[in-house]
């Protein structure tokens, strides 16, 4: 086999590998070999008593239970594998039982040329059998294909004749026919000879002698009369089987088998299409179920261990075969296939099962003690069916249960009370009862030879519950009794709360209750108004005030539609706003009454009863039209082609709309001579073709730039464009038209009606905005500190995007969860929603067939959603055409968060699409093996230094050495500076799979415990690594320096090097900390250079003049106009990858003077880079911050008057920096904070001879730079690598500038992902390490000190220097608590004009926060802790499904986020959140008594705070803090720490970090220097 060709990614399961090399790896222990177990729960591999688990079908690769089978380790967990070789598989030699069928349901598979074979092990997948390969001996095609239900029971013999990796389902053939007993009803079978098929031969083995279809005979053998009723005997004994069956159990606990039957009832079946009758059959009767056995045989049995005690749990419904019995005392389970193994059993009754003979997997129920169904209320629908039976026919009628897990109820009409149901109305009106799930039966009784419960109907909760006299009796009593809210009193009588709990909406209230409300002014009269194309924002507008009464959804609006007249009732209200409800509609005047509505129509063959109705008004909801509503000639449903009749309009009527349904019943009127535009009804514009954007960017009309969405705030996205001052905001997921972060889009700027409905947006969103911030006012009487009190509105362009040029969405993984809508009814539901956890990308649906049973049960999930609550998924995006605003995917894999390191760490690295699997062969095939040596043919062609004195200088931990120094004193008195990189491009050359993959990964991701390589180990670590010793391939740059580290000359050569010794920063260190001397510390450093002897002294020697030389280079290039802007990283110590201790990482004078030689050597390379292929090189630029962002994060601090920060280049803002490091910590430390935020990123990007400009580096001050020093770890130095070949070599450009551009896009991608997952990596080792330290001191929190960075509305920002976490500490929760009893805010006012400030005012912003009395350090975590409702939750939860509303995160914590993207430099203040002091001057401009009422309110709470203790916050102020980590939210809470905080000694709660016992025992996080 062609193993390239074989092993493409569509496999389902991975090729074998080969026999001869499988015993090789077996020897080197690469591969394990041992024998595959299944021990009913778990599939492992048992090699000398150890367990290597198979985690998955795909890991187990096509092995079966006892087979001899190959694996390999799964390098993450070496206590999982996945198999790799089968050794005399099992599946070729084994023949298997089972039943023949020609659908596979759960799959979705039905096929003209196969029928498909289902093993009885339910480990065995089923097979796929060919109708050409099938002996009509052992089955007739033509019968089976004509009437597949007279097989179902048929057990048949297969084997596998081909197992290909590339499908999951085997071919087989069908050896044999085995009639095997029926465990229903005969214990005594006997297996069919000769010729085997069923179609000549009955149960008991019969020749038939005509050659007759099994139809016309019944189970035994006996000729059936009347051919309709065929299916009702299908089961049925022969006229001499009059007895019924019991069974016993004797005194040794063996089965003994009583052949008298019972008659039987209710024998279903799915030919007779009229009847489901229970009719007991004259002369052919025989038992359905078994009859039960008594109490004393089952517990003799369960003794005996023959019979077994467990739990009945079902599938999806009554009628599904795979519910199971759940053991006692045990996780085991016995499958139950069919309902009369079930034998009456409902889900959840106690019972007692036996297996089944030749089966020890499932079984059948043979006594239940007390079985659920007896005296049973269940509420459902009215149906009927009418048997016939030659001339004669007979009304039968049936409860099906809204519950699916309940069996159907045959109600004999004897049972029905008049009162209750009439069955003339009910023949009369089918439609009025089709939906209505509102009777509730009782059952009566449930005998052996009943198929279906026979019940009684007691109830009709949809019968008016009292007549109008009744009403308006109660009314006049109540007003009569003079009570206090008679209103509410008489509801309460009229039970209108009360609901049947199966409706969808509340049932309107009587006429009478209506009227009296309406003049009393309880209720009141509107028009319902609802937003166009939307079907969930809406209003009522009232008769007589005109006021808007906001309906929050669906539910509330109660089925009213637009511009329904209704009756609301208030439900809420505030000073601006009221909500309510509608409680009444008159149906005789309602709009939909008779209506024609234009849409189109969607069906599905699965949903065989109803087809979905779209209304083209967005404002009327999906229509349910029943089958038989549609008349053929308007439309032919099994010819229904969804691309071109579901784009055609038909007009539809709604016929009724229930409270039971939560869409109307229509029926289909006529079909229009019209077809659906492309984009009439599509939620997103299409994309332009390239040939108009092509047009479009050289008309300037459209722009190309990268788009940036927040990923707390979907709806809210940024394109940078080259050469705009200003960012395009778009404002809308709509407007975004399906672009995703950093996607690279075209944008056209906003005209006529779209500009002015985004502008109107916004508007709206800064009047919500207002109106919380109005709340915030009264509720402390100060107002909130905002940005735009300060700052001049920035005002960006508003654009849409009109293409997206090689969109990532289908080749990202997306982590989320489903949720659960209380008010939808999932029984038929085939589409479910996806929530991502990146707000950024809009929720998904994902259709039932596109979710794998194996990965996720969805239907479990449904019923059991608790027990999910830990469980992610991971899902992509299969198609996302402009119809939708939510796009279609699939589900791939699951997360299971543990609540552990690793579990947390897989998750993060899935969510930021860092991939970590193992590289597949394809790659690894392309690697020299170990021993490798360099041949002698490239070594003539390169500049050979291995005589050379080179060193590489790194953590003490690092493995991927890809970078050495050397460094030579000339004899004119000038330096010889070598910056030695590994060639990594050597190895991995253009359009290789190994190529492929480094490009898709883009990057090493450094987490705090491990590294997930770009490359195979074996590269990174050896054949590329500069180890000590060894002769590497390399690319040289060559620098000739004079003594003041002027750069005289340089080069750039392919050499191969030989490293003399592996120093670490702390060899260095020592170095220079001990005046140039080598310390006796270092002397365990191996020198060795078998090409050269060299000595400490030299490596000495060279590191004393590498260091002076990066001195002045460091200082020349600040003094240049290059600004330092580090954060701070912790150091963490670990033992088993668990954290034990961690620090505050400082970097020193060694690690700047491997990075100073770095920068020189990147910066070199750009130039040489730039000069000969200028619009086609890689290089990487750092774009200045802009001047608003600069005021937006410095304001607060310059009005302190104590700091200086001056950004208007480069060098000024290295200089403030410097001043402020000299000031102390605490301003430092502060402005760090500050600083870092309206910082950009540096990104990859493609040179440009005619935009030089746009390739400046504003943190290094330098025109052009790249990166080349790290080939193991970043892919783009790769790519420089093979640039400077091609100059070496004289030739052009190995890349032209498009494939630039896509590899640098796709290089600032994976950089940001790592960057994100280290930056989570470090997170979750602090938190669980703070966890676990106030765990083994048995303390709740932790004392530490904070500096406050800035305000934010209430909120107070800080930063913990100690554990360089940033948090916002909301005073509004501390209220909420009862922590703290109020604030009050001290702040400049706003000037304009040159406006002076009075002498009086504030010059900087303060806050004095007001403790309650009675807290202190001893009570304060109580009521931190105590769970209190959060208002805006609640209201939210109420909110209708609006799918762009869901997209959002408007919360006020979104809003400059410590965890959001710095760089994102949009100025969200100023859309988010209005003027304070608007807010409050227009408190009451319309109602004088209103503002005298407010300003009392806000005098009684400023009173209040009198006598309370105050603390007074500033900026740079320190303060202590609570924290509290919460490992499972992964959180720490920053609390306030009490005023009785300096009562305490601190410093016991503080965190203290112990000395570090072993040094290699560190693991250091770093960054990678500066900003590159």
């Amino acid at each position: 086999m062609d193993r390239r060709k074989s092993n493409r990614r569509d496999n389902y399961y991975r090729d074998f590998y080969n026999e001869k090399d499988v015993e090789d790896k077996i020897k080197n222990n690469e591969l394990i070999k041992g024998e595959l177990i299944n021990d009913g729960t778990k599939w492992f591999v048992n090699n000398n008593n150890n367990k290597i688990y198979i985690n998955t079908d795909k890991d187990r690769n096509r092995a079966f239970d006892g087979d001899l089978v190959a694996v390999e380790i799964n390098l993450k967990n070496k206590n999982e594998g996945r198999i790799v070789f089968i050794f005399d598989p099992k599946y070729k030699k084994i023949d298997f039982e089972g039943k023949i069928t020609n659908e596979i349901k759960n799959d979705n598979k039905r096929s003209q040329n196969s029928l498909f074979f289902i093993p009885n092990d339910r480990n065995v997948p089923y097979f796929e059998i060919k109708l050409d390969t099938i002996d009509k001996k052992i089955l007739s095609t033509n019968h089976f294909k004509s009437n597949p239900e007279n097989f179902r029971n048929n057990r048949y013999k297969a084997k596998i004749s081909e197992w290909n990796s590339r499908f999951k389902n085997p071919l087989g053939i069908l050896i044999e026919c085995v009639t095997e007993k029926n465990e229903d009803f005969n214990r005594g079978s006997q297996r069919v000879k000769g010729r085997p098929s069923m179609d000549n031969f009955n149960r008991n083995n019969q020749r038939i002698r005509s050659r007759q279809s099994m139809d016309n005979f019944n189970r035994y053998g006996s000729k059936i009369q009347n051919k309709r009723s065929v299916d009702n005997f299908r089961s049925g004994p022969s006229k001499s089987s009059n007895e019924s069956l019991t069974i016993h159990l004797d005194k040794n606990g063996n089965r003994t088998v009583d052949s008298s039957r019972k008659p039987l009832r209710n024998s279903k079946s799915r030919d007779l299409r009229y009847s489901n009758s229970n009719t007991k059959l004259k002369n052919k009767s025989y038992s359905y179920y078994e009859t039960y056995l008594s109490k004393e045989e089952a517990n003799k049995g369960i003794e005996n261990k023959i019979l077994f005690e467990g739990t009945l749990v079902f599938g999806d419904d009554y009628r599904s075969s795979n519910s199971y019995v759940l053991l006692k005392d045990s996780e085991s389970k016995i499958f139950i296939k069919s309902d009369s193994f079930r034998n009456r059993g409902l889900d959840g009754d106690e019972v007692v099962v036996e297996y089944l003979k030749n089966d020890n997997k499932a079984g059948k129920i043979v006594y239940i003690e007390n079985p659920s169904f007896k005296d049973k209320k269940i509420s459902g629908k009215i149906s009927y069916e009418v048997e016939k039976s030659g001339n004669n026919r007979r009304l039968l009628l049936y409860l099906c249960p809204r519950d699916r897990k309940l069996p159907k109820i045959e109600i004999p009409i004897k049972f029905i009370p008049k009162e209750i149901l009439t069955i003339k109305d009910f023949l009369a009106y089918p439609n009025k009862y089709r939906n209505m799930y509102n009777f509730v039966s009782q059952i009566q009784h449930w005998n052996e030879n009943e198929k279906l419960p026979i019940g009684k109907l007691i109830e009709n909760n949809n019968n008016e519950d009292l007549k109008s006299s009744e009403v308006s009796k109660i009314i006049k009593e109540v007003v009569s009794s003079n009570c206090k809210d008679p209103f509410n009193e008489i509801k309460i009588k009229l039970k209108t709360n009360e609901n049947n709990k199966n409706a969808f909406f509340e049932k309107y209230y009587p006429i009478e209750l209506v009227e009296y409300g309406i003049k009393n002014g309880n209720l009141f009269k509107g028009k319902i108004e609802i937003l166009e194309n939307k079907n969930s924002d809406c209003y009522v507008i009232l008769n007589d005030t005109k006021e808007k009464v906001i309906i929050e959804d669906k539910k509330k609006r109660n089925r009213a539609m637009h511009n329904d007249e209704v009756v609301v009732e208030i439900i809420g209200s505030s000073l601006d706003t009221k909500k309510g409800k509608v409680v009444y509609l008159d149906f005789e005047k309602c709009v939909y009454k008779n209506m024609k509505i234009k849409g189109t129509v969607k069906y599905s063959p699965e949903k065989r009863r109803n087809v979905s109705f779209y209304p083209d008004d967005k404002r009327i909801p999906l229509i349910d039209i029943p089958v038989k509503n549609i008349p053929r000639s308007v439309l032919i449903l099994k010819d229904y082609n969804e691309e071109t009749d579901g784009n055609i309009y038909f007009n539809a009527k709604i016929i009724k709309y229930g409270n039971q349904s939560w869409n109307p019943l229509g029926e289909l009127i006529e079909k229009l001579d019209e077809v659906k535009s492309s984009n009439n009804n599509d939620y997103y514009d299409k994309y332009l073709s390239e040939k108009e954007v092509e047009k479009g960017l050289n008309d300037k009309t459209l722009f190309e730039g990268l788009i940036r969405v927040n990923s707390k705030n979907g709806s809210d996205s940024y394109v940078t464009v080259v050469g705009m001052d200003k960012d395009i905001r778009i404002n809308s997921v709509k407007l975004r038209n399906r672009a995703l972060d950093n996607d690279i889009v075209i944008v056209k700027l906003l005209e006529g009606k779209e500009l002015e409905n985004s502008e109107e947006a916004i508007q709206q969103k800064k009047e919500e905005n207002r109106l919380k911030d109005k709340e915030m006012f009264e509720k402390f009487a100060t107002k909130g500190v905002k940005l735009n009190d300060y700052i001049e509105e920035k005002k960006n362009p508003l654009g849409k995007v009109v293409y997206v040029r090689k969109s990532k969405a289908k080749n990202i993984d997306i982590v989320g969860k489903f949720r659960i809508d209380p008010e939808r009814n999932y029984s038929n539901d085939e589409r479910f929603v996806f929530y991502p956890n990146d707000k950024g990308i809009p929720l998904m649906d994902i259709l039932a067939k596109d979710i794998d049973p194996e990965i996720f049960d969805i239907k479990d999930f449904i019923n059991n959603t608790e027990k999910y609550e830990d469980t992610l998924l991971v899902a992509r995006i299969t198609r996302w055409n402009e119809m939708k605003c939510s796009p279609l995917g699939k589900i791939v894999s699951k997360l299971t968060d543990e609540h552990t390191i690793d579990s947390r760490t897989n998750i993060i690295l899935k969510t930021h699409n860092i991939d970590d699997s193992a590289f597949y062969d394809l790659i690894t095939k392309e690697i020299p093996n170990d021993d490798w040596q360099i041949p002698e043919e490239e070594i003539k062609n390169r500049l050979d230094l291995r005589e050379e004195c080179i060193f590489t200088i790194d953590p003490p931990t690092a493995k991927d050495l890809d970078d050495a120094l050397s460094c030579k004193r000339l004899e004119d008195g000038n330096y010889e500076v070598g910056i030695h990189i590994a060639d990594v491009s050597y190895f991995v050359t253009p359009n290789s799979n190994m190529d492929s993959e480094a490009f898709k990964r883009g990057t090493s991701t450094y987490l705090v415990q491990k590294v997930i390589p770009m490359l195979p180990k074996v590269l990174c670590e050896n054949l590329c690594s500069l180890n000590a010793g060894t002769s590497r391939l390399a690319f040289s740059v060559i620098i000739k320096m004079d003594k003041d580290g002027h750069v005289l000359e340089s080069k750039a050569a392919k050499t191969v090097i030989c490293s003399c010794a592996k120093l670490a920063y702390d060899h260095a260190q020592r170095v220079i900390d001990n005046n140039g001397e080598w310390p006796k510390e270092n002397e365990g450093v191996e020198i060795n250079n078998p090409y050269h002897t060299y000595t400490s002294e030299d490596v000495r020697d060279r590191i004393n003049d590498l260091y002076r030389l990066s001195r002045i280079m460091k200082e020349e290039r600040y003094a240049n106009g290059a600004v330092s802007l580090n954060r701070k990283k912790l150091w963490f110590e670990l033992s088993d990858e668990l954290p034990l201790d961690f620090g505050i990482y400082e970097t020193r004078e060694a690690n700047s003077l491997v990075e100073e030689f770095m920068l020189l050597a990147n910066t070199t390379v750009a130039n040489m880079l730039y000069k000969k292929y200028s619009n086609e090189s890689l290089l990487r630029c750092h774009e200045a911050p802009t001047p608003e962002n600069v005021k937006k994060y410095l304001k607060l601090i310059e009005m302190t008057k104590k700091l200086v920060i001056d950004a208007s280049d480069s060098k000024a803002f290295h200089d403030s920096l410097l001043s402020i490091k000299e000031a102390g910590s605490i301003y430092s430390d502060v402005a760090l904070s500050k600083c870092i935020k309206f910082m950009k990123r540096a990104n990859y990007i493609c040179s440009s001879a005619d935009h030089p400009e746009s390739l400046f580096h504003y943190g290094l001050h330098i025109p052009f730079y790249t990166h080349f020093t790290s080939p193991i770890r970043r892919y783009p130095d790769i790519i420089v690598h093979r640039q400077l070949k091609s100059i070496l070599d004289e030739k052009p450009s190995p890349y032209d500038s498009k494939k630039i551009r896509e590899i640098a896009k796709q290089s600032n991608d994976t950089k940001a992902n790592a960057k994100k997952a280290q930056d989570d990596s470090n997170n979750l080792y602090l938190i669980y390490l703070l966890q676990e330290y106030l765990k083994k001191t048995q303390r709740e929190y932790i004392i530490e000190d904070a500096l406050v960075i800035g305000f934010d509305n209430y909120y107070i920002e800080c930063t913990l220097p100690k554990f360089a976490y940033e948090d916002k500490i909301s005073i509004n929760q501390l209220y909420e608590k009862g922590i703290v009893k109020g604030v009050e805010v001290f702040k400049p006012e706003a000037h304009t004009n040159g406006e002076e400030a009075n002498d009086d005012e504030p010059k900087e912003v303060s806050f004095d926060v007001y403790w309650n009395e009675d807290i202190n350090m001893n009570n304060i975590l109580e009521k931190f802790n105590a769970e209190i409702p959060d208002k805006t939750e609640v209201q939210q939860q109420d909110k209708p499904l609006n799918i762009e509303d869901l997209i959002k995160n408007t919360s006020i914590e979104s809003f400059d986020s410590i965890d959001g993207d710095d760089d994102f430099d949009s100025d969200e203040a100023l859309e988010k959140f209005a003027e304070a002091a608007e807010a409050a001057a227009n408190i009451g401009d319309d109602d004088e008594a209103d503002e005298e009422k407010l300003n009392r309110k806000l005098e009684k709470i400023k009173e209040g705070l009198i006598n309370c203790p105050k603390q007074n916050f500033k900026i740079f102020s320190s303060f202590k803090v609570m924290l509290i980590p919460n490992f499972d939210k992964m959180k720490i809470n920053v609390l306030l720490a009490p005023p009785d905080v300096i009562e305490h000694d601190s410093s016991n709660e503080s965190y203290q970090s112990h000395s570090i016992a072993d040094e290699n025992g560190v693991v250091v996080y770093e960054p990678e220097g500066g900003y590159d």
